[in-house]
């Protein structure tokens, strides 16, 4: 049975226009109890880590998740009013960094 809910999970992942990459890990534990943790990729750069341990006929299912963008170490040099190169590291989100580079090509 668990399973089953694990095979429409990847179902469902594999139709979704949306994801671009995923990661998947299915922990059986018996037949109505499991675990799935993933990490699923989306277009513009955003990922989701998840994780939900589920036993069937249980209620309230265990789950985690965080949803953010992918995050690039970005070296920014410019000159200040000495003329000196001032470099800076910065962390930015990989679609605003893409924008970016766009814009200056």
């Amino acid at each position: 049975m668990i399973a089953d809910y694990f095979g429409s999970i990847e179902k469902l992942l594999n139709n979704s226009a949306l994801i671009v990459d995923k990661k998947l890990d299915f922990k059986e534990f018996s037949s109505e109890e499991g675990m799935v943790r993933g990490s699923l990729l989306f277009i513009g750069g955003y990922v989701l880590n998840f994780m939900e341990y589920i036993k069937i006929g249980k209620e309230r299912p265990k789950y985690s998740f965080n949803f953010s963008p992918i995050f690039v170490r970005f070296k920014a040099k410019s000159l200040s009013a000495n003329h000196y190169i001032i470099e800076s590291l910065f962390l930015v989100p990989l679609p605003i960094l893409i924008l970016y580079m766009i814009d200056i090509i």
